[in-house]
């Protein structure tokens, strides 16, 4: 960075790096534990959906509010990297701040519904599926939606097909 900016210095123009000035959260981690890039057109794109999911299209207050979120995203967490919950919760206290508490009930549903949706897949996925399912329905598995080899012998578990789907 510092050849960077010699460099700017060196071509007439004495600008300091929009980096060096501006606070940045440049990760964040999710729920299960990944550290990946963080990327404000997301948050955006949650923001505008919860707006459509109750009002009309309305992409200016939705850009207003996802600019707020970010810039307090950046603020409570420079040089930290935030986890999803994290950011969910500071989406709905400015929808709720911002006085669009419709939208932030929206957004608060969907956020539970996902999940009871996670557990779900989370209890058919690392529990024992054959334990679970009645008999009749392992034989429909098998003759219809398990993956069988060539000879028709079964290469997929009731667990690995919950996987996939």
């Amino acid at each position: 960075m510092e050849k960077s900016l010699t460099a700017k210095r060196k071509s007439g123009r004495n600008v300091k790096s929009s980096k060096l000035n501006k606070k940045s959260v440049m990760h964040m981690q999710k729920r299960d534990g990944r550290v990946v890039p963080f990327d404000d057109q997301k948050i955006y794109q949650a923001i505008y959906r919860a707006f459509i999911a109750v009002r009309e299209k309305d992409g200016v207050q939705s850009n207003l509010v996802s600019k707020k979120v970010v810039s307090t995203i950046k603020n409570l967490y420079e040089n930290k990297i935030p986890e999803v919950e994290e950011i969910q919760n500071i989406i709905i206290n400015t929808l709720n701040e911002e006085g669009f508490q419709d939208v932030a009930y929206a957004y608060t549903e969907y956020r539970q519904k996902r999940q009871e949706i996670r557990e779900a897949k989370y209890f058919l996925l690392y529990q024992d599926v054959r334990t679970i399912l009645t008999e009749n329905a392992l034989k429909v598995l098998e003759s219809r939606y398990l993956r069988k080899d060539q000879s028709g012998k079964i290469i997929k578990t009731p667990q690995q097909l919950f996987r996939r789907i």
